[in-house]
């Protein structure tokens, strides 16, 4: 060794030579490699070309930049030619041919085998220019002429495609209704035309309505066709009127005969109760201190004492109606009160014993007058002198107890003008008197106390039914609030009169506000509760989800693949866009020219020079969008917004044609028959009542609707078509009778909000006061004027916190509180599952989710909107790389498990306990949801009791992001006993059917049947094993017959496996029809138990055996094996027997399953078994022309018998010794791949 160094480290490191001791070196080694440089040849000089283009280093040359090789002579070729070729020693590249990668800019080198083929290598490869150093392409064909030659291929004209833009296009590309072959159009089953655009007339006759008018009316006697839902709607109403009050709930307060009374103020009381909390007028009280209580009968407690005969002169020697003038609220009037024996005295009785906070009088005096108050003992306590005279004097007492009379005394006479006290700390208020007793079990009221911090104590509600005793309804409410705070009162209370009261700190002198107080009767805010109405729609049909444009990526959603929109086909069923009508147009009058948009493949931005679309926004091309939507499996709906932000109402030459052009262009471009096929229903509108951006003219939305609901139907009449969202107020101003001809479905927006001190805030969905109810108004109103019309829920859901975001402001508003719409991820969560449920139940027939992801919360956003909306999202925003959150698995949990069920009625629904049922949507009940109707971060749990007599198979958990799995709850027949807690209990039963028991099998048996026994299951979960007659399955034994009937409630998804024990010997017949797990039955057969005392029929977890009604039972023997074909999986097969265990790898994990069935032929005689028998994979496995295996296959095929007790598969022997399969029952067309 002649040099020694270190490698791993990041610099070069030299060590010490090895230790030479006698014939060997001794080297110390560790986690680096070391290196020794050796002599005797192995170390030499480098080539003398090594200096021309490089040195020489330790025998090594080192080449300067843009040469290569062991001697530098090569010359390097430009950026490794683009890795698309190979570099000569003269750095020329040899570029290759290669697939194409979409536009990608990565390519895979054709292979020699890819050229022998029909494909990209063969017949279109992307080749590249030498020249450039596979850098440019050369396009086959230069493109045919039909496109650009760029650095990734063909960029092809507007309609032409393929590698070398070779492919023609077709008329509208063919509408999404078919396939295009080279220009032409090769439609699917049930579409016909140039571009498959009509229906084919055979599908027309299916449902008995035309093109023109597609919608097949129900809710008539006789079924008619017509162009909308609406139109059938129409004609099935009983009334001809537009009924724009008959949603509404009308509170107490606002009923004919409620009065209002005020401590101060009384003119402006009235405004209380107006129906207006804002700008309509409020309620100002006076200063309650020192002196504003005088009048106030409820404060002052001696208003009207003398009146009432309490008041005395003297020894009482002057008639008290005499002295009403200082007691009557008036400080204008006196009373006298003359010197008797040296002391003029004025004295007045309280009724009982008070405790005292304040003393006021005006009077007319000479010196002093004293106050004193007299005790139940005749005690005497000075309070103080009023010294003033014509002069309104407060004297403050503190807390002063036990008072039963007010003197005041002087030496020298003198006059009262008014004398009043008060209990406790001064107070304003306002009291609704609703003319008799009432139920109230629901307020909002919006208050203020000013803005002087420790002016006021606190607020609270009360109530009472004679004016006179008072309970507290809620207490210690924060007297400083400027938004409306709801009240739930439960349970209702009865009263006649209802008190807002603000509790002054002594001596503060305020002027106080109330702008509304609104009472609700026992039924709350938003009316009594709708009944349950079985949902038509599945839980999966109805969920959806609100997008936009590029789902948050700013690219097209063709370009996304496995993002965007596919991110959320796992909980919705359809995707609702935001489409801003000035994106296509500058001017609303124009007609947009959707077929000239371009087709800009995965390209997003930046307008191609010639290639310019001619919608508004140049880059845009919504057959990208809407295209990609529908291929991620969504239904597509299309809210068509238009804002006066947008549009204002003078640039409308006439809204009525704008309307219709625009419809009409749209329908006949994207429409669901007509046009591309990408979008299915559209919306005329978003919120157009929106404050700041709406039309405050309601005949002007109605004219665009109008005209845009009658376009639409007139381009593409199966394009659906929904008006905006309206609030309750807004609906009967802007639509009518008109517009319902042309519109399918109504629509509407809410959210689940409550009024509390922190403001609007996010709360659970079942409470009675959420917001959420308000689409009860909504249903009323279609009910009273479209009866069966559709009402779409467009927008719901709740902000939260997660995905790494919270609900706090952006850092320059650092010190803003969160916004309090936000719940917590894990209540969105729960909220979310719990809100689908609750809303299937009231008859919606969408509830599209807002939003697909959260929203940057900047300071701006923030100014505008407090972070409201922002949160909403499923996944989190774009900053933080669109993170799941809990809410988005948990409404994928809900469809994956139950999504294919119908709400199908209520069991329970109260304040502890919320119990669905939900089904098949027939008549057949198969699982139970239960709840309980709290915030979704209480995490108590509670049993609950429910009478149902039905039996459970599985159970797990919802509102979680992940499946959880549950204990079964226990049963005793006829109750089943559930814990539920926040997030919903989910129980599958043996499927309840709500109308008669169906018969499911009949069959002759033996009268000394005393025991059977059931394994039931349904096809797509596990088996559960019960005995006797326990649930919904029953044994009757009808008299003395020795028939005996197995009946149980069931749906076409369930299967029944019966065994009978402790027969007689004899022949008992049945008729069993074996199925697999993909529902397909595989045969039919006659089994008998031969002279056997015992007989049991055995299934797998992957075989059931269902018994129909409707078989015959003849008379039938056969002995041996009855073979049938049998779907089985390998996990079953893993544990069999055989001494040789190589061999069996080899055999059974790469074999066949040929056959299986039930036979008698075990080692048991009269034990029936499921078994199954494979052959060894065999290349030249061959079928005869009769479709059966090669002779010489079957003896040698391997045969597995199912151990019920290990619940596995063993090997039983070779089919040479069981004789299990003939040539008769081994098919090939049974044979299933491993």
């Amino acid at each position: 060794p002649v040099e020694a160094w270190l490698l791993g480290p990041s610099n070069y490191q030299s060590v010490s030579l090895p230790v030479f001791q006698g014939s060997t070196y001794t080297v110390e080694v560790s986690k680096f490699p070391k290196v020794f440089g050796l002599s005797s040849g192995l170390w030499s000089s480098c080539h003398p070309a090594c200096s021309i283009h490089g040195f020489c280093h330790n025998g090594s040359c080192l080449c300067y930049d843009g040469f290569w090789g062991d001697t530098c002579s090569n010359v390097q070729c430009n950026n490794d030619c683009w890795q698309r070729g190979s570099c000569l020693p003269n750095g020329t590249c040899v570029c290759g041919s290669y697939w194409s990668a979409g536009g990608a800019g990565k390519y895979q080198l054709c292979q020699p085998e890819n050229l022998l083929s029909a494909g990209n290598c063969r017949d279109a490869p992307v080749t590249f220019d030498s020249h450039s150093g596979c850098h440019i392409a050369s396009c086959k064909k230069d493109c045919n002429g039909h496109g650009e030659c760029t650095s990734q291929g063909c960029n092809c004209d507007v309609g032409y495609s393929g590698l070398a833009c070779e492919i023609k296009p077709c008329p509208h590309n063919c509408r999404s209704h078919g396939v295009c072959r080279n220009g032409t159009c090769q439609c699917r089953d049930g579409f016909i035309g140039d571009s498959c655009e009509w229906p084919n007339s055979t599908n027309i006759v299916s449902h008995g309505c035309s093109k023109i008018s597609p919608v097949l009316c129900h809710e008539s006697s006789q079924p008619a066709c017509a162009v909308s839902r609406g139109f059938c709607s129409l004609n099935s109403s009983s009334s001809d009127s537009w009924l724009s009050d008959f949603f509404s709930v009308l509170p107490l307060t606002a009923r004919n005969g409620t009065q209002v009374l005020s401590s101060s103020n009384p003119a402006s009381a009235g405004n209380v109760i107006d129906g207006n909390d804002g700008s309509g007028g409020f309620w100002q009280s006076g200063q309650c201190y020192p002196f504003g209580y005088i009048q106030d009968g409820w404060s002052n407690l001696v208003l009207g004492a003398c009146v009432m005969g309490r008041c005395a002169v003297g020894s009482g020697n002057v008639n008290s109606s005499a002295l009403v003038a200082a007691t009557d609220g008036d400080t204008t009037t006196s009373v006298s009160v003359p010197l008797v024996n040296g002391l003029a005295s004025f004295s007045i009785s309280l009724g009982r014993a008070r405790n005292l906070s304040a003393v006021s009088a005006r009077l007319v005096l000479t010196g002093f007058v004293q106050a004193v108050g007299i005790t139940a003992t005749s005690a005497r306590v000075v309070f103080g002198n009023f010294t003033a005279s014509y002069s309104q004097v407060n004297i403050d007492l503190g807390n002063v107890t036990g008072i039963i009379a007010l003197v005041l005394e002087s030496t020298r006479s003198f006059s009262v003008f008014e004398v009043s006290t008060r209990e406790g700390p001064c107070s304003e208020y306002v009291t609704v008197d609703f003319g008799g007793v009432v139920k109230v079990s629901a307020l909002t009221v919006r208050h203020w106390a000013g803005s002087v911090s420790g002016s006021v104590d606190r607020t609270l509600y009360e109530s009472s039914v004679d004016g006179v005793s008072w309970a507290v309804i809620r207490d210690n409410i924060s007297p400083f609030l400027l938004g409306s705070l709801d009240t739930e009162v439960r349970p209702a209370v009865s009263c006649r009169y209802l008190r807002v009261r603000h509790i002054l700190h002594e001596q503060s002198s305020v002027k106080l506000f109330i702008w509304e107080i609104t009472a609700w009767d026992e039924f709350g805010k938003y009316g009594s509760r709708l009944p349950p109405s079985p949902s038509s729609k599945s839980l999966r049909d109805l969920l959806g989800v609100n997008g936009i444009w590029g789902w948050g990526t700013n690219s097209f959603s063709s370009s996304l693949g496995a993002c965007g929109p596919r991110n959320f086909t796992g909980m919705a069923s359809h995707a609702r866009n935001y489409h801003n009508w000035n994106w296509d147009v500058t001017d609303p009058d124009t007609v947009p020219p959707f077929d000239d948009m371009v087709a800009r493949g995965s390209i997003d931005f930046g307008a191609i020079p010639g290639h310019q679309s001619k919608l508004a926004q140049d880059w845009l091309n919504w057959d990208n969008e809407y295209t990609a939507w529908k291929q991620s499996g969504f239904r597509v709906e299309v809210s068509l917004q238009f804002t006066d932000q947008m549009f204002p109402r003078a640039v409308f030459n006439n809204p009525y044609a704008a309307g219709y052009n625009y419809g009409f262009a749209f329908a006949q471009h994207f429409g669901p028959t007509n046009g591309t096929g990408d979008v299915e229903g559209i919306e005329v509108g978003n919120e157009p009542w929106m404050a700041g951006v709406g039309y405050s003219d309601p005949v002007f939305y109605s004219d665009v609707l109008l005209g845009m609901a009658r376009g639409a139907k007139a381009a593409d009449p199966t394009m659906r078509v929904l008006p905006a969202s309206f609030s309750n107020s807004d609906v009967p101003a802007r639509v009518n009778r008109t517009h319902l001809e042309y519109i399918d479905a109504f629509n509407t927006h809410a959210y689940s909000y409550l009024q509390s001190e922190r403001g609007r805030t996010g709360i659970y969905p079942e409470h009675n006061m959420s917001s959420l109810n308000e689409v009860d108004w909504m249903l009323r109103f279609r009910d009273a004027n479209a009866p069966g019309l559709p009402v779409y829920l467009t927008e719901w859901g709740w902000d939260s916190d997660g995905g790494g975001e919270g609900c706090g402001p952006p850092p320059e508003r650092a010190g803003d509180a969160n916004f309090p719409e936000c719940v917590s991820e894990t209540a969105q969560a729960a909220y979310a599952v719990r809100g689908a449920l609750v809303l299937s139940r009231k008859g919606l027939a969408r509830l599209t989710w807002y939003f697909y992801g959260n929203q940057e919360v900047t300071a701006a956003t923030w100014d505008q909107s407090k972070g409201l909306f922002a949160r909403s999202g499923l996944v989190s925003s774009a900053s933080t790389g669109f993170r799941r959150k809990q809410a988005l698995g948990a409404l994928e949990v809900l469809v994956s498990t139950i999504g294919h069920t119908y709400f199908m009625g209520v069991l329970r629904e109260d304040a502890e306990a919320y119990v669905y049922m939900f089904g098949d949507g027939n008549q057949t009940v198969t699982h139970i949801v239960a709840w309980r109707p709290v915030d979704g971060d209480d995490n108590r749990t509670m049993n609950i009791s429910i009478e149902l007599q039905a039996q459970p198979v599985e159970a797990w958990l919802l509102g979680t992001s992940v499946f959880r799995s549950l204990p079964l709850p226990c049963t005793d027949g006829s109750h089943l006993t559930i814990q539920i807690s926040a997030q919903p209990f989910v129980v599958r039963l043996l499927p309840v059917s709500v109308g008669n028991f169906i018969v499911v099998l009949s069959v002759i048996l033996p009268t000394s049947v005393s025991e059977y026994r059931l394994r039931a299951q349904n096809i797509l979960k596990e088996l559960q094993v019960f005995t006797g007659s326990r649930g919904v399955v029953r044994a009757l034994k009808l008299g003395d017959s020795e028939s005996v009937e197995l009946v149980f409630q069931r749906d076409n998804r369930n299967a029944l496996c019966v065994g009978f024990k402790i027969l007689t010997p004899g022949w008992n017949d049945a008729r069993s029809l074996v199925s697999s797990l993909s529902h397909q039955a595989i045969s039919s057969a006659l089994v008998a138990s031969g002279t056997s005392p015992m007989v049991s029929f055995r299934a797998t977890p992957r075989v059931v055996v269902s018994f129909s009604a409707d078989d015959q039972f003849p008379g039938y023997q056969q002995q041996g094996p009855i073979s049938c074909s049998l779907s089985a999986r390998w996990e079953d097969l893993v544990a069999y027997k055989l001494e040789d265990r190589n061999r069996a790898c080899a055999g059974v994990c790469q074999s066949r399953v040929i056959t299986g069935g039930l036979s008698a032929a075990s080692s048991s005689p009269g034990i029936y078994e499921v078994w199954v028998c494979v052959s060894l994979d065999i290349p030249n496995l061959t079928c005869t022309n009769a479709g059966l295996l090669q002779a010489d296959l079957i003896a040698n095929m391997m045969c597995f018998r199912y151990e019920e007790s290990a619940e596995r598969f063993d090997y039983w022997g070779s089919n040479a010794d069981l004789a299990l399969v003939d040539e008769n029952s081994a098919s090939c067309g049974q044979c299933l791949p491993t």
